[in-house]
């Protein structure tokens, strides 16, 4: 690797994304020694990801904190996929009817963003 390379690659880049408030250095490294786990460790990982995203939703979601108490629902619990049957799915009408309980306590500034064609 050229020097100039290198340095962009080890210290400009990483001190770029720390400034920035990014994790990305951490994430590729976490990707890098993912690509040899075994199929069965992969599972495990996807599995732990899931209960900890599961878990921050159920804490920090009104909608979800609602839900998984209505169900008894323990992300913590969550053993397999099939796990994820007993959720029900979130469709439109959901979001419509449920907006602001779908908004995060810990949630910064949100704006509303829409994608689509204009008619004009």
């Amino acid at each position: 690797m050229r020097a100039y390379t290198s340095i962009v690659a080890h210290a400009l880049f990483p001190l770029h994304e720390m400034l920035k408030g990014h994790n990305t250095v951490s994430v590729m490294r976490a990707m890098e020694r993912s690509q040899w786990l075994s199929t069965d460790e992969i599972s495990e990982l996807q599995l732990e990801r899931l209960r900890n995203y599961l878990s921050r939703i159920g804490r920090d979601v009104p909608h979800y904190r609602k839900v998984f108490a209505d169900l008894g629902f323990e992300p913590a619990a969550l053993s397999s996929m099939a796990d994820l049957e007993r959720l029900p799915l979130t469709g439109k009408a959901d979001i419509r009817a449920h907006t602001e309980a779908l908004k995060a306590d810990n949630a910064g500034r949100l704006e509303k963003f829409s994608t689509g064609w204009i008619d004009r």
